[in-house]
């Protein structure tokens, strides 16, 4: 009784656990009664290797089956949920399960690995205090039953008063930096995740930051390296960084980095127009959509905002994946044009006024001027990623006056300040052109050589509306095409990956459980299929010269415990000397001495399950360890 006490108790305590986690009347009164059933009946069942993992599966799959069905859907505000529970249950009643076979495989410590898994799961869930004293009595009783299995342990009294000493100091050493750690780890966590985020997680890793240098884009134009994946159409351009205030080659922003918190909605949106926008690369922090984006959803609901619509994850989410549909911004709309936005160094505005009078002659309205001025931009300067500079002049204006060369940053600058001093306010864009699609999967992939800047120039009757200089012609990597078919191919399958792995997250409890069972009659139908080849192999051996594989390692556990076979001794003998040796458990030395004269039948008397033989003997092999 007391060996089946001290096997129990940490499984009984663990279905505590769960049932203070789960706060479910019916589902307390299911775990509990199969706590205490397991403890009154104890280990009873003598199954081999095979019988124990399909008995141990089964109850799990019922305790998860059960606790599907017995929990509501909407779990009580701080309790476990759903998945939790199911989860944590059904390691319960497979501990449980354990209890009841004699000499389960693996011993206490599979019960101890059970324990540390399903407490795991039960902190996921709001304790009100009892977690950790409760958390400690399960550890505890789990490794007083691992002790009490462990046959060279020393008695406690025979312990000195230093071994003493030590086991205290060393549990009081543990709890102290478990109570000091819990208190701290959250605090030192967000304290982390800010500074991060402040000295590198909005980095310009991607080409995106909170300031724009002239010349940035350079290297990021001959990137093969994906960044973004976009499923669904009428996605032209993925808008990140806007920078208002220019400076001496150098955009930033006078009103981000984002940190007004926005509630969303949780993704993912279900409408056919519905466009998802999947994170691949290394655009961290940036929630990457377009200038017309409507019904936002992200993973988690919540994303940050500026005044100039530049939307951000919050720390602690990757925000791997974001859903929008086409249609004008609400909640998340860029502010209407401030002083900022028709800002111009006081050194730059006589050229620039003359030549923006010059580029928009003709035009009508304001906002027809700046189209104009890009149209002029467009035919009379030239997309390059080599190109000269005049040292300590303003690259702009280097680059209208004397070097009519400069990729997708010169064009936007020029435009920009250009569209300023005809009187329109201009922002400029950082952000990815979508271009390339897979033929495959029917989506688009969006590299860091699609990276480009464009501007966004306020129309009285639209609000923002985006315009870019930079000739398309000229810039093939964002003009529409396809993969090529071997990128395609490595693409498709990684898509085709996570897609299988987002359909079984879907699916119901109810359906999961099918399938764990189609896969369970599987693998048992492989087993069976093996273990026919098995016996006719070990059948055939018996015919044969030489002694078995599983008697050789059998022979050689026994000699490692001091009862090698003599000689001249018959296998008959040494199966009765075995019997009655006291260098073994009395129960595996009965098992011991049967293998052996099952053996014995085998081999020289023909009669008797050669495969079952075999079995029977590599289960007291394992047990010998």
């Amino acid at each position: 009784m007391k060996e089946r006490l001290v096997a129990g108790l940490a499984p009984a305590l663990t279905a505590l656990a769960v049932v203070l986690a789960t706060r479910q009347p019916i589902h307390a009164a299911c775990l509990l009664a199969a706590a205490a059933l397991a403890l009154v009946v104890g280990p009873v069942f003598t199954l081999r290797s095979n019988g124990q993992r399909l008995t141990i599966t089964l109850g799990a799959l019922l305790g998860g089956l059960l606790t599907a069905m017995l929990l509501p859907a909407t779990p009580l505000p701080q309790a476990l949920g759903s998945f939790w529970s199911i989860a944590a249950s059904a390691l319960v009643l497979a501990s449980l399960v354990r209890l009841t076979l004699v000499r389960p495989e693996g011993g206490a410590r599979v019960s101890f690995a059970f324990a540390v898994v399903t407490l795991l799961l039960v902190g996921q869930a709001r304790s009100r205090g009892y977690y950790l004293p409760l958390a400690g009595l399960i550890l505890g009783a789990a490794l007083a039953a691992m002790r009490a299995q462990d046959p060279g342990r020393p008695r406690l009294r025979v312990l000195d008063a230093r071994t003493w000493a030590s086991g205290v100091a060393i549990a009081a050493g543990a709890v102290a930096f478990t109570l000091a750690m819990s208190a701290a780890l959250p605090r030192l966590h967000t304290l982390l995740i800010s500074r991060f985020l402040q000295a590198y997680g909005e980095t310009a890793e991607s080409g995106l930051d909170d300031s724009l240098e002239l010349g940035a884009l350079t290297s990021l134009s001959q990137s093969e390296e994906m960044v973004l994946r976009v499923h669904g159409r009428g996605v032209d351009r993925l808008r990140g960084a806007v920078y208002d205030r220019y400076d001496r080659g150098r955009w930033r922003s006078t009103r981000g980095p984002a940190r007004t918190i926005q509630r969303v909605a949780t993704g993912p949106l279900r409408q056919p127009d519905a466009v998802m926008v999947e994170r691949v690369g290394s655009v961290r922090g940036w929630v990457m959509i377009p200038l017309g984006a409507a019904a936002l959803a992200t993973e988690e609901g919540v994303v940050r905002v500026d005044p100039l619509g530049v939307v951000r994850s919050i720390p602690g989410d990757p925000a791997l994946r974001v859903w929008f549909r086409p249609g004008a911004r609400t909640t998340l709309a860029p502010a209407p044009p401030g002083d900022d936005d028709l800002a111009l160094p006081s050194a730059l505005r006589p050229r620039l006024t003359e030549l923006a009078v010059q580029f928009a002659a003709g035009a009508t309205t304001p906002f027809a001027r700046v189209e104009r001025i890009a149209e002029v931009l467009r035919m009379r300067y030239r997309y390059s990623l080599r190109f000269e500079r005049t040292p300590r002049r303003d690259p702009v204006i280097d680059f209208l006056d004397r070097h009519p060369q400069g990729h997708c940053e010169f064009f936007a600058s020029a435009l920009a300040l250009l569209g300023r001093a005809a009187g329109v306010p201009t922002r400029v864009v950082g952000g990815y052109r979508v271009a390339e699609r897979n033929p495959l999967g029917d989506y688009f992939v969006v590299r860091e050589k699609n990276a480009h800047a464009w501007v966004e120039a306020w129309d009285e009757g639209r609000g923002w509306v985006t315009l870019d200089a930079t000739p398309d012609a000229e810039v093939p990597q964002n003009l529409g095409h396809e993969s090529r078919w071997w990128a395609a191919l490595g693409d498709g399958a990684a898509v085709l990956a996570g897609q299988t792995k987002d359909w079984f997250g879907e699916r119901t409890s109810g359906q999961r459980l099918g399938a764990a069972l189609a896969m369970l009659v599987a693998w048992l139908a492989w087993r069976t299929w093996r273990a026919r080849g098995e016996d006719a192999v070990a059948r055939t051996a018996v015919l044969q010269e030489g002694p078995l594989p599983c008697w050789e390692a059998l022979s050689a556990r026994l000699s490692a415990r001091g009862m090698a076979r003599a000689s001249s001794e018959t296998l008959e003998a040494y199966a009765v000397r075995v019997g009655e040796t006291d260098l073994l458990a009395p129960t595996l030395r009965a098992e011991t001495a049967a293998v052996i004269r099952a053996y014995a039948a085998a081999r020289y008397g023909a009669t008797g399950d050669v495969g079952e033989m075999v079995r029977q003997t590599n289960e007291v092999v394992r047990a010998l360890r």
